[in-house]
């Protein structure tokens, strides 16, 4: 049984890939709330505390740490998934349509700059990860398929499943949202 699959890549999917590669276990809307609600309660600890004892070396240490720590979470929430889109350059909305064979994945690519097509034996992925929108096929560990789990035809996302996991085994991580 031969299963088809879509996706067109576009900032969404590059957005969702950047997130299941940084978040995991939480939803990436809720790490990064939390990372910057620490943050800020760091901050204005550290700011409550300089005003009633005075700033001394350690306290400038956590005010800069905790300043670094907001900004460095807002570039990866929002900065990395633009970098990464930006860097598709002639890839961007590339639509890529997947049959999901017995032993392969077979992959057809158009663009206004490119056409392609295809294979990859199962036994060649060394990952997956699966979030509750998208399936992302590793060719390498910096080359990925991107299936939108919508558009799967011919059968469901657990034939699929059971088509990689024998070969991916501990490898086909789901992520939590």
């Amino acid at each position: 049984m031969e299963i088809r699959a879509k996706c067109k890549l576009d900032y969404e999917c590059v957005k969702a890939l950047s997130y299941a590669s940084m978040y995991r276990i939480m939803k990436p809307q809720t790490a990064f709330i939390t990372t910057i609600i620490m943050g800020t309660l760091v901050l204005l600890l550290e700011i409550l505390t300089g005003v009633f004892w005075g700033l001394d070396m350690i306290s400038i240490g956590f005010l800069i740490f905790a300043v670094l720590l907001i900004c460095l979470n807002c570039f990866l929430y929002f900065g990395i998934p633009r970098i990464q889109y930006n860097a598709l350059d002639k890839m961007k909305m590339m639509e890529n349509e997947y049959t999901f064979c017995d032993d392969v994945i077979k992959v057809s690519s158009k663009s206004e700059e490119y056409n392609a097509e295809g294979e990859l034996k199962y036994s060649m992925i060394p990952k997956v990860k699966e979030t509750s929108k998208y399936l992302f096929v590793f060719q390498t560990e910096n080359q990925v398929f991107v299936v939108d789990k919508s558009t799967i035809t011919n059968g469901t996302i657990n034939d699929i499943r059971e088509k990689l996991n024998p070969f991916v085994k501990k490898k086909y991580i789901i992520c939590k949202y």
